[in-house]
């Protein structure tokens, strides 16, 4: 099941803006918006937010954070995070300027999907959604 569907309201070379209906219980990947800064809008439901950073080639949880409707959480260019809907409900996503690709984090395999922009946070079924593959440097 993925976590969540996209619905493209606008987008253009400043940005994207997206509502995304979200099913209840199943985490997104961990994931980063490529090039673009990030305000999410919690709309309707309750999620968990967790945040990532990547260091010694590793993914590193840094905090897990509730969600309420009203609530925003914002990401800079790079920032990893994931997210999950305690029960179902409905973010607006900023996306600025067009994000263009996005990077899943593989924690499982150990690599960086970089993928397709049709593609969502998760790991793809499609392997035509992957555009490259990196391998943690573990050394």
């Amino acid at each position: 099941m993925v976590p969540y569907r996209k619905s493209l309201i606008a987008a253009g070379p400043t940005g994207e803006v997206a509502l995304s209906s979200w099913s209840a219980g199943v985490w997104c990947a961990p994931h980063d918006h490529g090039v673009a800064g990030t305000l999410v809008l919690i709309l309707e439901g309750s999620f968990i937010e967790r945040r990532y950073a990547f260091r010694d080639g590793a993914l590193w949880e840094t905090g897990d954070r509730p969600l309420a409707p009203g609530q925003t959480t914002r990401l800079a260019s790079g920032e990893v995070h994931a997210m999950l809907a305690t029960e179902s409900g409905r973010t607006l996503h900023l996306y600025a300027p067009y994000p263009g690709p996005m990077r899943v984090y593989d924690a499982a395999g150990k690599r960086t999907l970089t993928l397709a922009e049709t593609a969502g946070a998760w790991l793809p079924a499609d392997p035509e959604q992957v555009l490259a593959v990196a391998p943690w440097n573990m050394g």
